[in-house]
């Protein structure tokens, strides 16, 4: 790796690009001194990461890691499920951050944890999801969401994509839950029964929830990938 820090990434992005910082912020809709931040490395993250690349040309991963190519030359496609190419995607997506379990439960304070710059971990969705600004993932804990039927499996250390503007669910739709006398949200998929609502986990060695009126739907998961 020849850079250490994403401040380092970015002032090379710039060189490459003949850009000065006061180009840059303007083009990514950003104050001035955010970048800075970002060049001295006084801050490690930021919202506007997808705007910096775009003005710079960079390839947002490699921003934010130093993994994959440099530039964003090349422009996604984004494939059906018949393969067939059904459009463009942005070469640097939105970012969400990833939060972690207690946070999830706080489902309302999630804009303004996004706002605050103590989110450590940010990663953008797949091209092809839409999903609200207040989107987060959460990464899997336990084996509960692990199943050898079915399409899906969820093992330890995969990412959900949760969107809190999603709480409209129908049975089979996997959702994040959460009772507003404890911190820990849970991730099960939703079962609608005549005599109650189910939380059901995939595995078979774990028992159902049943959802009491005090247990709110977080939100749906809208999107899942592989461990960061």
């Amino acid at each position: 790796m020849r850079f250490q820090t994403i401040g380092q990434r970015i002032k090379y992005a710039m060189e490459v690009a003949h850009k000065d910082a006061k180009q840059v912020a303007q083009e990514a809709s950003m104050a001035r001194s955010t970048l800075y931040d970002l060049l001295a490395g006084r801050q490690t993250t930021s919202r506007k990461l997808p705007e910096i690349a775009r003005s710079t040309g960079f390839n947002i991963e490699w921003l934010q890691s130093e993994t994959g190519p440099e530039r964003a030359d090349v422009e996604e496609r984004v494939v059906g499920p018949s393969g067939d190419n059904i459009g463009s995607a942005e070469s640097a997506p939105k970012l969400y951050p990833v939060l972690d379990w207690v946070n999830a439960g706080n489902w309302d304070e999630v804009a303004n944890l996004q706002e605050s710059g103590e989110i450590e971990r940010w990663h953008p969705a797949l091209s092809a999801v839409s999903c609200s600004d207040y989107s987060f993932w959460l990464e899997v804990q336990g084996r509960s969401m692990i199943s050898n039927f079915g399409d899906h499996s969820f093992p330890p250390g995969m990412l959900i994509l949760v969107d809190p503007m999603h709480r409209e669910c129908v049975t089979g739709d996997y959702v994040v839950a959460v009772r507003p006398d404890t911190d820990q949200a849970t991730f099960k998929r939703l079962n609608f029964e005549e005599d109650a609502v189910y939380l059901e986990p995939l595995n078979e060695q774990y028992r159902p929830i049943r959802v009491d009126y005090d247990c709110e739907i977080v939100g749906k998961v809208v999107g899942f990938m592989g461990a960061l």
